[in-house]
């Protein structure tokens, strides 16, 4: 079994408030151009990191990165629209690596025309790690 954000799925995650003040609210690198802390309740990081402590065998998946996603192509243009909305995959996408590699579990990835972006975070991650 795994566990995890599919990228169609980043809805069920979007914050009711404009800032979020409980979960994890993960440092913005300055290289985002999207304060992405307003958009997001960063709850569903700890309770998957939750399930990853409870059971060894948990996968991490299906996450990734995905230019069709009805999310993506229906964020609102108030909110910054499309880029808003691929920015906030990529961090969510990034924070799932994280964990599987902070857990030392398997992966399963969707990516849909995001080949490159996806190149990008997991260099990103492994030059952390």
């Amino acid at each position: 079994p795994a566990l995890g954000v599919h990228p169609w799925y980043l809805g069920d995650i979007l914050s009711n408030t404009t800032t979020i003040t409980n979960g994890t609210d993960p440092p913005e690198n300055a290289t985002d151009a999207v304060d992405i802390k307003k958009y997001l309740n960063w709850e569903w990081l700890d309770t998957l990191e939750t399930h990853l402590a409870q059971h060894p065998h948990l996968l991490v998946g299906e996450i990734g990165l995905c230019k069709m996603a009805k999310f993506v192509r229906e964020f609102p243009s108030e909110k910054g629209g499309k880029t808003t909305a691929l920015q906030l995959q990529k961090r969510v996408f990034r924070k799932q690596l994280e964990l599987a590699a902070k857990w030392s579990r398997p992966v399963s990835v969707h990516c849909v025309n995001m080949h490159g972006s996806f190149m990008g975070v997991l260099r990103d991650v492994l030059s952390d790690a």
